[in-house]
């Protein structure tokens, strides 16, 4: 997301996560992950057109397209136990969404091993 702010300097991206300390850190020196570059593209951009923030609802309320990427890490009771995909981070990210926003225009899913939402705004607002 780090890059869509950066080559769209129009665009303000904010990313969403309920774990704040997942948030502070991405608001900090010290990024939750590591990448080569990463660092410095988010320090170039951090502030200017990419934000980082727990507030999902009003992020929700704001955005014209949300992508939701949550962890969906192998379910390790009930049917499927083992093998399955446990969903239930993309239901609670798209029970939210649907409290807030019912008429959205456009819900990519990316089932990722990434708990991170985004807002782009460009004329248009994005969520990840």
């Amino acid at each position: 997301m780090a890059m869509i702010a950066r080559k769209c300097p129009t665009v303000t991206v904010t990313v969403v996560d309920l774990w704040k300390e997942r948030i502070d850190a991405w608001n900090s020196d010290e990024l939750p992950i590591y990448e080569p570059g990463l660092d410095e593209l988010v320090k170039g951009v951090r502030g200017v057109n990419l934000f980082f923030t727990t507030d999902a609802e009003r992020v929700i309320a704001e955005s014209d397209i949300i992508f939701v990427s949550v962890n969906t890490p192998t379910k390790t009771f009930g049917i499927g136990a083992g093998h399955a995909s446990n969903v239930k981070n993309l239901e609670l990210a798209a029970r939210t969404i649907a409290k807030v926003r019912w008429n959205v225009k456009l819900l990519p899913l990316l089932l990722l091993v990434v708990r991170w939402g985004m807002k782009l705004r460009c004329g248009m607002k994005l969520v990840l």
